[in-house]
C-alpha cells in the first residue's frame, strides 16, 4: 500500500525540520566519510584546534574547567532558563533589526548553553574530537553573544551573528560522525539515545539559525522587508522546486528517473485552489528534498524496469481550508515494516 511521508499542518511549525535533519544525520553516520581516528592514550585522536583554541582532551578539558569558572557558571545559570518558543507570526512582528536583535541577544546564550549542557551530559564526551568541537564551537559563540554590545551600532553585534551562523554549517556533520564514534566506543549509547538526542539538539539548533538568519536579512536585505518568511509562501511551487532538485540527484547517482507528480487542492474559494500561507521557503524545501530522496531510493531499489518504474509514481498532495496547509506524499516502494515501524 502506499507509504505516506508527512500530513502536517503549517501550524506544526520547525519541528518537521528537525526531524529530517536528525534522520539525515542518522543516515550520515551509517557511512562516515571523516577517516577513523587513531593515537591518544585511549585510541582517539586529538581533535583539531577550534577558532584558534588548543585541541581538546581529557587533560586539556579538566583545565580549562577549572581556568574558566565564571563562564563555565553563567552558562549552567543559562542552561536552567527556557527557550521561548517563536512563530512565525512573532518573528514577523519584529521585523526591524533592532528589536529583531534585542530578542536574539537575549535568547541566543539561552539555546547555546542548553545544548552545551546536553553534551556535558555525555560521560567523557572529551574522548570524541569531533563532539569536542562542536563544544568549543558552542562555547565560542556563547562568549561572544554574552560579551557583544549592541551600541552605539549593531555592526558588532552582526559580526558575532554571522559567524555564529558559519559555524553552524559544520556541526550537522560533525554531529554525525560523533554519534557515530559515540556508539563504538561507549556502548550505553545506543540508537534510542542518538535519536533522542540529536531529535532535541537539531531543534534547538535549526530553530536558533532560522532566527539568527532571519536577523542577518533583516539586516543586509532591502528587497525582502519580511527576511526569510515569505508572507504569501507557495507550497506547491516549493514542492517543484524540490521534485527538481533530487530528480537530479537521483539521476546522477542511479542513472534512473521517478515519475514526480504534484496536486495542489483547496477547500478555501479566496486562493483560486492555489494554497498560500506565511512560512520560511527554504525550510519546507529542506524537508520535502530529504523526504523526496527517501521516496526516490526506495522506488528505484524496488522497480527492476524501466516500465516498473513508471507503474510507480510518487505523489505530492498539497491541500489546504481556510485555515491550515497541508502537504502529503505518497509512494509505491513497498512500505515500512510493522516491526520497524515505532523507529
Amino acid at each position: 500500500s502506499p507509504r505516506r511521508r508527512l500530513a502536517a499542518a503549517a501550524a506544526s511549525g520547525l519541528r518537521g525540520a528537525a526531524s529530517m535533519a536528525r534522520r539525515a544525520v542518522a543516515a550520515a553516520a551509517a557511512e562516515p566519510s571523516m577517516a577513523s581516528s587513531g593515537g591518544g592514550e585511549r585510541g582517539i585522536a586529538r581533535p583539531a584546534a577550534v577558532g584558534g583554541r588548543p585541541a581538546v582532551t581529557r587533560r586539556g578539558f579538566s583545565a580549562f574547567a577549572g581556568a574558566d569558572e565564571h563562564m563555565r557558571a553563567e552558562v549552567h545559570a543559562f542552561a536552567e532558563m527556557k527557550p521561548h518558543p517563536v512563530t512565525c507570526r512573532d518573528i514577523l512582528s519584529c521585523l526591524e533589526p533592532w528589536r529583531a536583535a534585542k530578542f536574539i541577544h537575549s535568547e541566543m546564550p539561552i539555546r547555546y548553553a542548553e545544548r552545551i549542557r546536553w553534551i556535558e551530559r555525555i560521560r567523557d564526551f572529551e574522548r570524541i574530537p569531533q563532539l569536542a568541537q562542536v563544544y568549543w564551537l558552542h562555547l565560542d559563540a556563547f562568549q561572544a553573544f554574552r560579551s557583544v554590545d549592541r551600541h552605539p551600532t549593531l555592526d558588532a553585534f552582526t559580526e558575532v551573528v554571522q559567524k555564529a551562523v558559519d559555524d553552524q554549517r559544520e556541526v550537522v556533520r560533525l554531529m554525525a560522525t560523533s554519534m557515530h564514534k559515540l556508539q563504538e566506543v561507549a556502548g550505553e549509547y545506543g540508537a534510542s539515545f542518538v535519536d533522542d538526542f540529536l531529535d532535541g539538539f537539531l531543534l534547538n539548533r535549526f530553530s536558533s539559525n532560522v532566527l539568527m538568519s532571519q536577523y542577518l536579512a533583516l539586516v543586509k536585505s532591502r528587497e525582502r522587508p519580511t527576511g526569510i518568511i515569505d508572507p504569501r509562501c507557495d507550497p506547491a511551487e516549493v514542492c517543484r522546486q524540490a521534485v527538481g532538485e533530487v530528480l537530479r540527484i537521483t539521476s546522477d547517482y542511479t542513472g534512473q528517473r521517478p515519475t514526480i507528480r504534484v496536486e495542489s487542492r483547496s477547500a478555501s474559494g479566496s486562493d483560486n485552489g492555489a494554497p498560500r500561507f506565511p512560512y520560511i521557503p527554504s525550510a519546507l524545501r529542506y524537508i520535502m528534498v530529504e523526504l523526496l530522496k527517501n521516496s526516490c531510493r526506495a522506488t528505484v531499489e524496488i522497480s527492476e524496469t524501466e516500465p516498473a518504474l513508471e507503474e510507480r509514481p510518487i505523489s505530492i498532495v498539497v491541500c489546504a481550508d481556510d485555515d491550515r496547509v497541508a502537504i502529503c506524499t505518497s509512494d509505491q516502494a513497498g512500505g515500512i515494516p510493522f516491526e520497524i515501524g515505532s523507529q
